[in-house]
Order: C-alpha cells, then structure tokens, then sequence
C-alpha cells in the first residue's frame, strides 16, 4: 500500500512541475511583450511634451463713494513773535457728512514768500471728524519765516475721482523781534556809510573851487600894502576930483579870513578913511582961503 501511494504522489508531482515550466514560460512571454510595446508606444509620458500654464483672474473693483465730507480751515493770517522753537497750530472743521476714513494733510515753509511754492517740511494723518466736528493740526516751528498747512479732501469729494481736492489754511509768520532789530542795525550801517562816501564825493569835487578862493584870497592879502602905499602918496598931493572918487567908491578890501585879525584891520581901514576925507576937506578949506 505504501508503495503504491508513493509512485502516485511522484507521478502527480511530474505534471504539476510541467505545468509549472509552462505557467512560468507565458509569465515570461507575456512581460517580454509589455515591456516592448512600452517602449515602442508613443504615448509614454517619457516621450511626450507637456506645458504649465497658470493664470490670475482679477475681479472688477469699485472706487469708494464719497461719504458727503467737506473740510475747511478756519482763522485769519496770524504773526507770531518769538526766538525759540514754538507750536503753531491751525482749526480744521468738516462742514459735510461723517467720514468714513481719514485723509491727509501737509505742511509747507517759506523764508519771506508764499508758502505755498516753498519747502515741504511736515506731514500726517487726519483722522475722522464727525459732522460739524473741530480739530487741531500743530507743528513745531523752529525758525523765523512763513508757514502754511495743506489738506486733502476725502476722495470722490464733488463726485470727481480723478483728483484729489486740496484746501490750504491762512498764513501763520513767525517773526523774531532780535533779528528784526539785528536787520535794522545792519541797514543803518549800510545808510552810513552811503552818507560818508556822498560827503568823500562832495569833498572831493569842491577841493578845485576851494583852492582857487585860497590863490584869491592870498592876491588880495599882496595888493594890500600896495593900495595902502598908494593911498599914503595920495595923501601928500591931495587931488579934489581924486577925493570925491573916493568917497563915492565902495570898499574892495575885503579880507576873507575868519580870524580875528581880519576885522582889526577891516576897522583901521575904514579909520584911515575918514582921516584921508578929513584932510582932503582941510586941505580944500585951504585952497580956498590962498585964492582970497
């Protein structure tokens, strides 16, 4: 019995081992076949080109609509004096509608012009306002000159979105009362010396006109002692026809010098005069007396 069995179990085992070669053989056969229409296909993804492609889509936007605000500044032009840095300050208020945002604002500076064309110096935000609401806008000035604040309304405001709408506030000037004084100093000092160098000038021009009143003056100092001589020659030879000449001529002898010596002898001459017509009266009475 055991024996019997035996070669059962060896004679299955021989066709299961042929069925096994054969099972093995069209494993082979059938990858042998994929593996070379894979390669051989051209619809592997090896083979073929493919491009990625991304891409936004931007939704439609909507401006903002305006929110009926209207700021204004309010106040006048303003001077203030003072040498050391201070705030100035302006008054804001928003005659429309509640905003709904905030806005802007700048500020601008000018030495002794229109602020508007100078220097930007500051900036900020402005913050809501309620309707009929006030605020404050300050900044710290720091030098002697003009300045001024610039605003920009809520945007769409007038229903116009291209622009922006601007609004500028008055003219606040600070003024530092030393440098003013400092100013006018320097300008009395330029006036001056335009003074000095119009009288250098003036000078200048009558030294010619003064030199010649000088020669004038020291010719007649020299012709003098002549008429002086001339006159005591007359005096000898009394002429009645030479001394009637003289008492109707005018006194040419004038001396221009300033000091007192001048006038003593202005008073001699005029002593040695009325002794000549003494003389010559005397001298006359005589003549006549002889003819008797």
């Amino acid at each position: 019995m055991v024996n019997i069995r035996y070669k059962r179990i060896k004679k299955f085992a021989r066709k299961r081992r042929k069925l096994g070669v054969f099972a093995q053989l069209l494993v082979i056969w059938y990858a042998s076949i994929f593996t070379i229409g894979m390669l051989t296909s051209e619809t592997e993804a090896y083979f073929s080109s493919a491009s990625k492609v991304s891409s936004t889509i931007q939704a439609g936007t909507w401006q903002e609509e305006w929110d009926k605000s209207s700021l204004k500044f309010l106040g006048k032009k303003e001077e203030v004096n003072s040498c050391e840095p201070i705030e100035i300050a302006v008054s804001l208020k928003n005659g429309g509608s509640d905003m709904k945002g905030s806005t802007e604002y700048e500020v601008y500076y000018s030495e002794s012009a229109n602020p508007q064309k100078g220097q930007r110096i500051g900036n900020g935000k402005i913050q809501p306002i309620l309707s009929q609401g006030e605020i404050e806008l300050k900044f710290m000035a720091d030098k002697p000159g003009n300045y001024k604040f610039r605003a920009l309304q809520r945007e769409g405001h007038g229903n116009k979105y291209d622009s922006r709408k601007e609004l500028w506030s008055e003219t606040i000037t600070l003024v530092c009362s030393n440098s003013k004084t400092q100013n006018q100093e320097e300008k009395d000092e330029e006036k001056d010396i335009q003074e000095k160098n119009t009288e250098e000038k003036a000078v200048q021009m009558n030294e010619p006109e003064k030199n010649e009143e000088v020669k004038l003056e020291q010719e007649e100092v020299v012709q003098e002692p002549k008429k002086e001589q001339e006159s005591g020659t007359k005096t000898q030879n009394p002429n009645p026809a030479e001394v009637e000449v003289k008492e109707k001529a005018p006194e040419d002898s004038v001396d221009l010098s300033e000091s007192a010596s001048s006038e003593e002898q202005k008073v001699e001459g005029k002593s040695q005069e009325k002794d000549l017509i003494k003389n010559d009266s005397t001298s006359e009475v005589e003549g006549e007396n002889n003819e008797n």
